[in-house]
């Protein structure tokens, strides 16, 4: 979360719908995004602390309310299979798994969202 971009959107008082909300855009925990007001100094030390109390007599640092939506996939996976023209047959004979968990563990690293291009 860098700090330019994030600085503006962090409420500097503790605002669970609007941390609900973040929590989707950032991709990362309640938790995190507090820390994050704290270490920018949107929110005070004070408001940090009651925050954090919160969500553990709430029990969100196991559950936290809001969705993160899907989990990141592999994308070196498919890019390393593809360069070394090795099909999923080819890995399930190697790797001793069967094709439909290969094929399954392939799908799962089409990932329509936007990615970091190194």
């Amino acid at each position: 979360m860098p700090a330019d971009d994030i600085r503006d959107e962090l409420p500097s008082r503790i605002d669970w719908p609007r941390f609900v909300t973040l929590k989707k855009r950032w991709g990362t925990s309640i938790g995190a995004l507090l820390r994050r007001a704290r270490d920018l100094e949107v929110m005070t030390p004070q408001t940090y602390l009651q925050g954090v109390k919160t969500i553990s007599a709430r029990g969100w640092r196991h559950d936290e309310p809001g969705d993160l939506g899907p989990a990141e996939t592999p994308q070196l996976l498919d890019s390393a299979v593809r360069l070394s023209e090795l099909t999923t047959t080819d890995i399930a004979n190697e790797s001793g798994w069967p094709q439909v968990k290969v094929e399954a563990l392939f799908k799962a690293t089409q990932d329509a969202r936007p990615s970091l291009q190194l």
